[in-house]
């Protein structure tokens, strides 16, 4: 129970700069005007993630599940890493950086005809 009261102040300033990103993003590149409501929906979509991450790691704890490899710290470092890459995320649009991503299929299948051309 120490280790997700530890980690619940990283998961709350993720989960803030996620937000205030967006909240930038929108407002200062696109040129959306600021609206209150939109505004209130994301926070409590944010603490509705973020308490079910809790939730989760509670529950982990209390129920032993940990011996399945699933322990409260790992959920709790995976909500973190989630808001982690969100916020890089907005960071890049903010700046007009894009990034590029490849879905797991399409590396295996360009790994796949490497290993082709390899062997001819």
């Amino acid at each position: 129970m120490l280790e997700i009261l530890k980690l619940l102040a990283p998961l709350a300033i993720v989960v803030i700069i996620n937000i205030a990103l967006g909240l930038y993003y929108k407002i200062g590149v696109e040129n959306v005007s600021f609206d209150k409501k939109i505004l209130l929906n994301g926070i409590i979509k944010a603490l509705i993630v973020a308490g079910s991450f809790v939730g989760l790691a509670y529950v982990f704890d209390t129920v032993s599940l940990g011996d399945v490899s699933v322990n409260p710290k790992v959920v709790m470092i995976a909500a973190i890493g989630i808001y982690a890459v969100k916020g890089v995320a907005n960071l890049a649009k903010i700046f007009g950086v894009t990034l590029k991503t490849d879905s797991t299929e399409n590396t295996i299948t360009n790994l796949q005809k490497e290993d082709e051309t390899a062997v001819k």
